[in-house]
């Protein structure tokens, strides 16, 4: 009878050692921390920065002069998308005559690429990078611009070296880009 007392007792403590060490691997993997899936957001910011410019006209003048001004504003709006209105009808009908249909980049506004880099201390954002400069380099016209907003604590130079041929992507297709450090760029 005491052997079997024994034998409970040793089970229980192996039970009890097992459940400790499941514990602990559950609490480590469910804090490793996933890197972020990397996705292009696309904005265009051209209207927040048209806002921002009538909310300081606006306080800047008189409330006459402003009232006069917003109406002016409206004004050009109206006659803006007037006219856009009719270009795309025109383009459209041209469309429809013309046997290529790819948009003519002479007549297009330059865009502004900005891809933000917020790098690592192993540097695995990279992979991230490579995507978003190969998407921007399927659509890129040659009038258009591209701004790299870099983040980096520092870390490795190997995986910063890979990021930096990610770059020079643009150059080897004559693109300009910028490349500007938000807070820290430091070591790789």
């Amino acid at each position: 009878m005491n052997l079997f007392f024994e034998y409970l007792l040793f089970l229980a403590k192996s039970l009890t050692i097992l459940m400790a060490l499941l514990v602990l691997l559950i609490f480590i993997f469910s804090q490793r921390k996933k890197a972020p899936a990397g996705g292009l957001v696309i904005e265009d910011l051209s209207d927040n920065y048209k806002k921002i410019k009538e909310t300081m006209l606006s306080h800047s003048m008189e409330q006459e002069q402003a009232k006069a001004w917003q109406k002016a504003e409206q004004k050009r709006e109206k006659l803006a998308r007037k006219q856009a209105k009719q270009q795309r009808k025109q383009n459209k009908k041209s469309a429809e005559t013309a046997e290529d249909s790819q948009p003519d980049s002479a007549n297009e506004k330059a865009k502004l690429y900005v891809l933000a880099f917020n790098g690592s201390v192993d540097a695995h954002e990279v992979e991230d990078l490579r995507h978003e400069v190969t998407a921007v380099l399927s659509i890129i016209q040659p009038q258009d611009k591209v701004l790299i907003k870099l983040e980096s604590p520092g870390g490795v130079v190997h995986g910063y070296g890979l990021a930096a041929s990610q770059l020079m992507r643009f150059r080897q297709r004559n693109i300009a880009f910028t490349a500007v450090v938000d807070k820290v760029a430091a070591s790789g």
